[in-house]
């Protein structure tokens, strides 16, 4: 039985696989260290290159106006086996026309319907039209092609084609949240439907939602066993409920099964991974309430424990209220021995925590005692967990870093306007010199991507003052629009619209006034 392919143009699944944010980790600085920061910042990869699927799968590319189904389900007779994955081909009313005669077709076909409403040929002949169409327009905002998808649910209500190409174009703009209904409403049609159970899967995955995930996973491998991308998500997934034994045991089954080198060594680095932190954390003890499942390296509760939970209660009401969001999953915040924590995690000596998925990771430090600062770095770390969440991980590196570094001060002092003191000398600097920064396209807090020294720690502090501009002009109503609008697949333009009526342009010209006047 033959594998499954992966789909045209998601090179960044692999990324989404391993666990690698856009954000950077939360910088710390040590005593008498004036930079937030310093002069690295940790690559948030876990294992290597990432393994990345192939374009259009074994099928090679996919061609335009087409979805990744298998056979129509309408065709099956009782007892068939499982529809093999096939490229779905509209019937030939649709193939092959240029935008204008698709266009005049599907009036053409609306006119009859008008004339005979109960012609069953017709309506399924403008569905499949519509979705020619929807297709053709893969890649737009789903508020764009979304008015051709209800026209053709109402045409065809029973159809599987509709709910899956819906899905399929929530997925490819990483709305994962809109994939998830759709494709469960897909696989309520064609329970066995091979891409629809992987793309429910990975969706929900996305969305941390790994039991859910792991569902799909399950039912997958039932028709294909040995496939190694879904061994490899099988294996993320447990990877991130914590369960080590069983990701190891799906890791060597895909390491068997692994296309090329690279790929082999990259699972080869994440079955080391987890052996570690199984060995890391082990032996620890774990608290947890509805929100939070907290893990202590060794015995580091009695040291930091006592307080760990109100203070995550309280950093959980401060974020989720001011960005209008509540998840609906357990955060898991994990505290490392120090050393074994930058080990793991290769992570430079600067770094406070750093979030990756659904996690907090902690390396536990001496001198806690002060524990404005440890609010602070819980509330950098889970404000990124809530905006990766709520964007689908859709977020520029200056929103999500720059909402962090206000919700940390405003945890740290109670006061998201006084800025720490390391953050304080180069704002000061700036204001004495051009009054103004770089473009906001430009911030690169990663090393390995060229940033370097006062580079990193004007970059945190340039984020922080753009969303302190944006709450401050347009309310935490606008960075509510701003996230919405990202998460559910708008470029930069459009979300800066809908949260500001602005064009990105002329939101940087505004920031960059706004910043004279400090």
């Amino acid at each position: 039985m033959r594998g499954w392919a992966p789909w045209a143009g998601m090179m960044w699944m692999a990324v989404a696989v391993l666990g690698m944010l856009s954000c950077a980790p939360f910088p710390v600085r040590a005593e008498g260290d004036d930079m937030p920061g310093g002069d690295a910042v940790v690559d948030e990869g876990t294992a290597g290159e990432p393994i990345r699927p192939s374009e259009g799968g074994a099928n090679g590319p996919r061609a335009p106006g087409t979805a990744r189904v298998v056979d129509d389900p309408r065709n099956a007779g009782p007892g068939a086996p499982p529809a093999r994955e096939e490229t779905l081909v509209l019937r030939p009313q649709g193939r092959g026309l240029t935008p204008a005669h698709l266009e005049a077709r599907i009036e053409k076909m609306r006119s009859l319907l008008e004339k005979t409403p109960d012609n069953g040929e017709a309506r399924q002949m403008l569905a499949e039209l519509l979705l020619q169409k929807a297709l053709s327009m893969r890649g737009q905002a789903m508020t764009e092609i979304e008015p051709l998808l209800f026209e053709a649910a109402d045409l065809a209500p029973d159809s599987f084609v509709v709910p899956f190409v819906w899905g399929d174009l929530f997925f490819g703009l990483r709305n994962f949240e809109g994939a998830i209904g759709k494709f469960e409403q897909a696989l309520s049609l064609n329970p066995d439907h091979l891409d629809s159970l992987m793309k429910l899967g990975i969706s929900q995955m996305n969305s941390l939602k790994y039991e859910d995930a792991l569902s799909q996973f399950d039912k997958a491998r039932k028709q294909i066993p040995n496939d190694f991308s879904l061994l490899y998500c099988t294996g993320r997934c447990h990877f991130e409920l914590r369960d080590f034994d069983r990701a190891i045991e799906a890791w060597e089954e895909a390491l068997k099964q692994a296309p090329d080198k690279k790929s082999a060594q990259a699972v080869q680095q994440l079955i080391l991974q987890a052996k570690e932190q199984e060995a890391s954390t082990g032996g620890g003890t774990r608290d947890e309430n509805q929100r939070f499942i907290v893990h202590y390296a060794g015995n580091s509760q009695q040291d930091i424990g006592e307080v760990t939970m109100e203070v995550l209660e309280e950093i959980y009401d401060q974020v989720t209220s001011d960005l209008g969001y509540k998840p609906d999953i357990q955060i898991n915040v994990i505290f490392f021995r120090t050393e074994e924590f930058y080990e793991l995690n290769k992570a430079g000596s600067w770094v406070g925590a750093m979030a990756r998925g659904e996690k907090i990771l902690v390396p536990l430090r001496q001198g806690y005692s002060d524990m404005s600062s440890v609010k602070g770095i819980l509330a950098h770390e889970f404000t990124h967990v809530i905006v990766n969440l709520r964007t689908n991980n859709r977020c520029p590196v200056w929103i999500n870093e720059g909402l962090a570094v206000y919700q940390e001060f405003q945890a740290t002092f109670g006061d998201p306007t006084r800025l720490r003191s390391d953050y304080e000398r180069f704002f000061n600097k700036v204001m004495q010199g051009t009054r103004a920064f770089g473009g906001l396209r430009d911030i690169n807090l990663n090393p390995a991507q060229g940033a370097y020294g006062e580079h990193i720690p004007l970059g945190y502090l340039q984020s922080y003052l753009s969303m302190r501009f944006m709450i401050e002009r347009y309310g935490w109503q606008g960075v509510d629009a701003l996230l919405g609008a990202l998460g559910q697949g708008e470029g930069l333009d459009g979300a800066l619209t809908a949260a500001s009526n602005l064009s990105f342009a002329e939101f940087e010209r505004e920031f960059n006034d706004w910043l004279k006047g400090l």
